[in-house]
Order: structure tokens, then C-alpha cells, then sequence
């Protein structure tokens, strides 16, 4: 038996950041955004943006950049499924999972640090997103934990005084105070800029001179004097800077200095960084998405189960409401639960677990015994014919903590009952 095999897994990471400049959602910018993850499998995905539209943010709006994200997975990724999204003025953090690992996820957890105006808005700020895996069974070990940071800094080539105090303060987003995290990974418009000027920039990039401008990249000086990300690595730069473009094409607007504001930085033991590179596909924007690709070795969870238990039921009938029967393991309801937890109807597919089709919550069920063995019972509503899972959502961990079987359900007339 291989003892660090068993204890040790590989996870798969694909992150990416975007500005898009207050641009619209675009269906070509999105397929460019989202191609290089196109054949390929992941564990975990992470879409950043910066810099959406206000609409986006104030709802009512059905094209936006995250819905067209998630459809592009839903389609071109069925073995993910968005485990969470949310926002921060301008700027979107959303999160994918592969399938296979959602029974493994104890927690997901979110902060905020806002920095516009002394803090009073988070146009410039970020958003945090830590995930925790359960631990083996039977084990006292901590399960793997994951950090993602999505980022909006301030502009300006002359603010990076500013950049470096607000890296200070967004830090809180990492969860700094919690223990048992395996990597993080920092990614966004974190806008440092090349100290050139114009034309010594462009007479560089002709030459293919990157080495030359990265030794004048604000960053890179900052990291090599433990001003900033002193603790993070970054994989070696290899593609040309991703601001300022002219849109629709790869030109640079010369009136401001090209430079690589979009990145990602990482830090962890047994993190490494298999691909890091633009998409100079997408030219919806002034600047050019920046995406890394990441292998961790991370603690394993083994065969996880489930909190919540749903009884596999028979074929069911159009007309008649849904009932799932279901159990609580390790006390979870007296321990974990909440009054805010739901139980929802998904397609099987179960594209988004954030948007069921059907709920509700977890206090309106009642509980009956059955041959000795206590039963929690959910009454949910009638649904179309077709093929579905019902799955119990924590509002304290934001996760699924159960998840049924298949349900077909078959379309039968009124008549014949």
C-alpha cells in the first residue's frame, strides 16, 4: 500500500482573471475567455473579473458575464458543476467543481475588503473564497483547504504606494487566521506597471524584450524587496503585456505605458504552476485575460460521505407533488443546521447548485419512523416529467451537504388516476 498515495491527492486548478473594461457580456469573448480549458478536466475552476457593468450587479438582467460563464461550462464542461458565485461592486468571483468532488466539500466561506474612498465602496477592493475538504475518515487530520483571491487595485502608474497598502489590507481575504490551508491563489487587475516610458516600451516589444521591461515592473521589484506578495511565487512571464490594448485588436494605446497589470500569484506547499499565459483570442476589452493552470498535492478525503442521506425512491408521476424522505448522520441538524438550510429540486445534471429549480426549507419538513429507523420527510412541489436530484443545501457552510440519486419522473394524465 502506498501510505502518502492514500493520504495525498492531486487537484487540478484552472484560474483566470479578466478586466472587461465596463464592456457588455460577449458570447465570442466569452468562447475565447473560457478556451483553453476546452478537453481538458479539472478539479477546481476560478473565474475573476473585474471592472463588469454596474447593470450586472443590480439584477434584472439576464446576459451577464457570470450566466454566460456558467452556460459556457454547463456545455462545453459538464463534468463541473458552480458550486458558488458572488460580487463586490464591479468585480465576480465565480467557482466551479468537478462533480465527482462535491461529496468531499465541507465548507465554503467568503470575505470582502472594500478600498475605494477609505473604504466605502469595493470598485477597488477583494473578494476571498476558501473551500475546505473533508478529512479522511476515521482521522484526526484536517482535509485540504483552498484560497482564492480576486482582486481590483488601484490604477495609475503613479499610485503604487497605494497598490502596496492595499495589498496590506486586502490580505484579510486570504483567511489569514485559519490554519490547514494547502495553497492560495491570488489573481486580478492588480494594475503595477512598467517604470518606461512609451517608447522605450514599444521598442522593447518589437524586439521581443520582455526580461528587460519585467526588470522595471513594479511588481517584480516590489516581490524582490518583500514589499508586496513576498511570500508568493509567480510562474515565469512569457506573453506581452496586457494593458492597455486598443479594442478589438492586439495594438497598444500608446498613451498609457504597456504593462502586465493582469496576474496571478500562488503560494502553498505542493502547488506548482503548469501553465501561465494571455488569451490573445479575446479582445473584447483593453485588456487581455491572463489564466494559470495549477497542480496541487493536497490531503486526500478518501470515500467521503454525505451528511444528509436521501432515500432512493421509485419512478414518480407528473402530477403528484414530490416527497423525499431523507436522514440525518453525525447529529448534523442539532450540530450544523440551520432555519436558513433548503432542499431543492435539481436538474441531474446539476449544472449550478446554487439555483435549484424547486425549494424549500429544511424547518417545514416533518419527520415519521419507518420500521424503527427516524425519517426526516420533504413535501416538494410536482415537477415536468424528466430526471432529477434533490439535494440539501447548508446556509451555514454555503454547500450541499447531501445530494439523492436519480428521480425520473414520468408524464401521466390527470385521467388515469
Amino acid at each position: 500500500m502506498n501510505m502518502k498515495a492514500d493520504l495525498f491527492s492531486r487537484w487540478m486548478v484552472w484560474a483566470v482573471t479578466y478586466n472587461a473594461a465596463m464592456e457588455k457580456v460577449n458570447l465570442d469573448a466569452v468562447e475565447a475567455l473560457m478556451s483553453p480549458i476546452r478537453n481538458n478536466e479539472y478539479d477546481l475552476i476560478v473565474v475573476g473579473m473585474q471592472a463588469v457593468p454596474h447593470f450586472e450587479t443590480l439584477g434584472g438582467f439576464a446576459s451577464t458575464w457570470q450566466a454566460a460563464v456558467a452556460e459556457w461550462i454547463a456545455v462545453n464542461a459538464r463534468t463541473m458543476t458552480l458550486v458558488a458565485k458572488t460580487y463586490q461592486a464591479t468585480n465576480q468571483l465565480t467557482f466551479f467543481m468537478a462533480k465527482k468532488r462535491l461529496e468531499s466539500v465541507e465548507e465554503v466561506a467568503f470575505r470582502y475588503m472594500k478600498s475605494t474612498f477609505g473604504g466605502l465602496t469595493g470598485h477597488k477592493g477583494s473578494i476571498g473564497l476558501k473551500v475546505r475538504m473533508k478529512g479522511l475518515k476515521n482521522s484526526t487530520s484536517k482535509g485540504a483547504g483552498f484560497v482564492f483571491v480576486v482582486s481590483h487595485f488601484f490604477h495609475d502608474a503613479t499610485q503604487n504606494h497605494r497598490r502596496l497598502q492595499q495589498f496590506g489590507t486586502n490580505k484579510y481575504c486570504t483567511f489569514p487566521d485559519r490554519s490547514n490551508i494547502n495553497a492560495r491563489i491570488w489573481l486580478g487587475d492588480l494594475n503595477f506597471r512598467v517604470e518606461k516610458d512609451s517608447e522605450e516600451v514599444a521598442s522593447a516589444l518589437r524586439n521581443g524584450d520582455f526580461k528587460d521591461l519585467l526588470e522595471s515592473d513594479q511588481l517584480s521589484h516590489g516581490r524582490k524587496h518583500k514589499l508586496v506578495f513576498g511570500t508568493y511565487n509567480e510562474s515565469t512571464i512569457n506573453f506581452p503585456p496586457t494593458y492597455k490594448l486598443v479594442k478589438g485588436t492586439t495594438e497598444y494605446d500608446y498613451r498609457r505605458t504597456p504593462s502586465w497589470c493582469d496576474r496571478i500569484l500562488f503560494e502553498g506547499t505542493g502547488i506548482t504552476c503548469e501553465k501561465y499565459d494571455s488569451i490573445p483570442q479575446a479582445l473584447h476589452s483593453d485588456h487581455l485575460p491572463v489564466y494559470g493552470e495549477f497542480s496541487i498535492m493536497a490531503p486526500s478525503a478518501g470515500e467521503a460521505q454525505w451528511d444528509v442521506v436521501f432515500e432512493s425512491i421509485p419512478t414518480w408521476l407528473t402530477p403528484v407533488p414530490l416527497v423525499v424522505r431523507f436522514q440525518y448522520l453525525n447529529n448534523f441538524w442539532s450540530k450544523k443546521g440551520a432555519y436558513q438550510d433548503w432542499i431543492g429540486i435539481y436538474p441531474a445534471t446539476i449544472e449550478d447548485i446554487t439555483r435549484p429549480l424547486k425549494w424549500n426549507y429544511a424547518v417545514t419538513c416533518y419527520e415519521t419512523t419507518i420500521n424503527e429507523i427516524l425519517y426526516s420527510v420533504a413535501e416538494l412541489s410536482a415537477m415536468p416529467a424528466g430526471t432529477y436530484r434533490v439535494g440539501y443545501f447548508s446556509a451555514n457552510f454555503h454547500v450541499l451537504v447531501g445530494l439523492s440519486n436519480s428521480i425520473k419522473i414520468e408524464e401521466v394524465s390527470l385521467e388515469n388516476f
